[in-house]
Order: structure tokens, then sequence, then C-alpha cells
């Protein structure tokens, strides 16, 4: 961040070069432009050194952690026609990546990685995280999204909703959220609820719901919603992975995300109560077999294959790229690399492959992802290792 005071005594030294200051202890001294070049010239060779030298300790980490294809992976977050320019939510230049993604299998499908995993938002309509979900909802609002209470995935009455449910897990039937003017006995004095044509009732008619439960606020936890347009909705053509995208529909893993109508999911690993995995992280790591999906995914919602081989070795590197790289990108390298289950991963951030709804959010992302540890690098930096290994 430019320091406001620096940059106000650089200003000034400009422009009174040749000029005399007056410092605290009354000494004069004369400002030479002249010598402050001739300082920094000299700086020069040791700055470019400490540069090159964490150039290279980052190309070092980086090719150490591709070391082998068979536990190697490559993530594409979300490259679907819904999040393209022209879909629901279409992320400007986000079509700019495909070519990059399809040349990076090109060059190291085999040589860097024998894994290619693709995840596919796949929202039911009316979804919660939908602007239209939500009457005076506001839309992509990140500094004030929509109040959400979520029962507690940790919490005791979670752990009797499985009870009575029969389930030893949590899954997407028993998970839940609810928009806080929804929960039964709420203040609701813009009578939201009523304008929801009903988007709630069987929630608040289900005991088990977080808008019957979150009544006793201690058994919830509170989040925020970011409100998105209609997107990736199953049964439309929009939901289908691009056309343009290099696929092998035979071994490519799909995975599934959004489709509890109640709860929202960011990352291809978990929803973002972190309450319900997908099968990503079990499928890397040998204890599922893959699912794949035909035809792009495209258009009616038709089951995954589960017909594939499971991996027969445990994936510790995955390379993650995609759409949205501040969103759904971002989530799954931090779910990624903070671990899953038992494990976690190395994780590879391909900056220039991955493409956000705007610069900022982009360039955050990178620099909040590399302070977790994440190398970033370029599709570039794939090519050149990929060409050393041939």
């Amino acid at each position: 961040m430019f320091n406001t005071r620096v940059g106000l005594c650089i200003v000034l030294a400009a422009s009174i070069r040749g000029a005399r200051v007056k410092i605290a202890d009354d000494v004069n001294i004369e400002k030479d432009s002249s010598a402050n070049q001739v300082d920094i010239a000299e700086h020069r060779p040791a700055m470019a050194k400490v540069a090159e030298e964490a150039m290279q300790q980052k190309k070092t980490k980086f090719e150490n952690a591709m070391a082998s294809p068979y536990h190697t992976a490559l993530l594409i977050i979300d490259v679907q026609d819904c999040f393209l320019p022209g879909g629901n939510l279409g992320v400007t230049g986000a079509d700019e990546i495909i070519p990059k993604i399809n040349e990076m299998r090109t060059a190291g499908d085999d040589k860097l990685w024998k894994t290619v995993a693709l995840s596919q938002d796949y929202h039911p309509a009316h979804h919660i995280s939908f602007a239209s979900s939500h009457p005076d909802g506001k839309m992509i609002n990140f500094a004030e999204p929509e109040l959400l209470m979520c029962v507690d995935p940790d919490g005791q009455k979670m752990k009797d909703i499985m009870d009575a449910n029969k389930k030893t897990s949590i899954d997407e039937d028993i998970a839940s959220c609810c928009p806080n003017y929804a929960i039964q006995g709420a203040s609701d004095p813009a009578n939201r609820l009523a304008r929801t044509n009903g988007r709630y009732d069987a929630a608040r008619a289900n005991i088990h719901h977080a808008c019957n439960v979150c009544k006793n606020k201690k058994h919830c936890k509170a989040g925020g919603q970011v409100l998105w347009p209609d997107h990736c909705v199953q049964g439309t053509e929009q939901v289908g992975f691009s056309a343009d995208l290099t696929r092998k529909e035979d071994t490519d893993i799909v995975v599934r995300k959004g489709t509890n109508i109640d709860v929202d999911s960011y990352s291809a690993f978990a929803n973002n109560t972190n309450a319900v995995k997908t099968d990503l992280h079990d499928i890397l790591q040998g204890r599922k077999p893959i699912t794949t999906a035909a035809n792009h995914a495209a258009a009616l919602p038709e089951a995954l294959s589960t017909a594939g081989q499971k991996l027969s070795t445990k994936i510790k590197t995955v390379l993650v790229t995609g759409i949205a790289e501040e969103v759904c990108v971002q989530f799954t390298a931090i779910h990624a690399k903070m671990g899953v289950g038992r494990e976690n991963y190395q994780v590879i951030l391909v900056k220039d492959a991955a493409k956000g709804l705007s610069d900022a959010g982009e360039r955050k992302a990178e620099t909040d992802l590399e302070k977790m540890g994440v190398i970033v690098v370029t599709t570039q930096d794939v090519l050149d290792l990929a060409n050393k290994r041939r």
C-alpha cells in the first residue's frame, strides 16, 4: 500500500529540487536528486538479487509440489455457461481462461497430472442464494449480505436431528439455513416473508429445519449470504460446462455443489457451513469411485455416473483454476489448504487461468492465498514445467 507521508515527501522533493529544507535539528540539507539516483543505483543489484532468489525459491517449491503426476490433480472450478459472458451470472472475460486451461491440459495431462476434476454449480430453482428468493434483497452486495441462521453442525441439536432421521453423518437432507426474517416467531417489520410466495412454508413446517430450530439461537450459527441473480439452475441449458472446454467425459471427475435449496456451496469440497462435504475429497483420496458426466452435463438434470474406478494413488497436490477467482476458486483453495477431513493438500493457484468478478477481487484473493502458503503461478509456468519434463 502506498505510504501517504512518504509519497508527500517525494512530491515535495521533486517540486523543490535544489532548494534547502529545514529539519528538526535545524540543520540545512541540500536535496540533491542526482545523489538520490546514485544511491538507488548502488542498491539496485542487491535488490535484484533478492528478487531473483525469491523467484527461484518459488519455482523450486512449485516444481517440488508437482513432483509426481500420480499424486497431482487439476481442478477446474465452475467453467459453466452460466458464468461465462452472456450467462445468468456472466463474468466479464471468463471465456478467456478456457484456451489457457485447454492448453494446460494438452501439455500437462498424464505428464504433470493423471487426474482432472471439474466442479459444477448445480442449484435447484428458488435457491437460497438467489436474490429472487428474498424480497428487498441486495444483489451482489458483499458489504451487506443477507443474514442467515444455520443449524450448528457441531451442536447437540444437529446430533438430535441426525438421530431422528437415522443418519450417521450430516448430509444435504438435514443441513439447513433460514433467512432471519423467515424464522418462526422472528420480527419481520418489512413483511418480507409474506412476499416470498410461500418459498419458506415447507421449511417452517419442518421441526428439524433451521426455520424452526433457530427460534432458539443457541442451536444455530449466523452467517452472511451474498445474493446473486438466479444462475446455474438444474434443467437449464446454462448449467452445463462450456462446449469449448476440453473434457474427457469418461475419466474426468465431476462433482456437483449447491444442490441443497437452503445451503449455498462455494467450495468444491464442502458447503458454506462446512457441514456437508462433497465427494471430491474422498474421490481424490481413493475412498470413493470417480463420478463422471456426459454431454457437458447440460439441459437435463442427469445423474452422475459412478461406474468409474477408484484412484489407485492418493492426490497430494491440486492446481486450482476456474470461476470466480475471489469466490468459488478461493474457497476451494482454502478448503484444500486448510484440510478436508483428515488430509490437506499442496495447493497451486494458476492465476491467469482463473477469472474473478473484479481486478481488485482477483488481486486480494491471490494475496490472501499466498499468505496461507498457496503457491501462485501462471499458465506459462505450468507449460514451462511440462516442456522441461519431456
